[in-house]
């Protein structure tokens, strides 16, 4: 799996973390399910930041790209080195 791939994804956890947590707030009169949700999004937002800060670097230099996601949309190479990615 590519680095970008890995962002990806990354991405989509964090948006999967957002909203399991809203549904924890939402849901706040049902002790269980305001539970479950809760977990369920720290679960997947922990994912998502194991996943930015093991993998959102240059594999040839290490340097960490830039946490805004849409500055890194279109790289094909490391900021720092100019690496391909690919």
């Amino acid at each position: 799996m590519s680095i970008l791939k890995k962002r990806k994804l990354a991405i989509k956890n964090l948006y999967i973390s957002i909203a399991f947590i809203s549904l924890a707030m939402v849901t706040y009169a049902l002790p269980f399910v305001a539970i479950i949700s809760a977990v369920i999004g720290l679960i997947y937002l922990m994912s998502h930041l194991y996943l930015s800060f093991k993998y959102w670097k240059c594999p040839a230099c290490g340097e960490q790209f830039p946490v805004v996601y849409s500055r890194m949309d279109e790289r094909k190479e490391c900021w720092y080195c100019l690496a391909p990615l690919e």
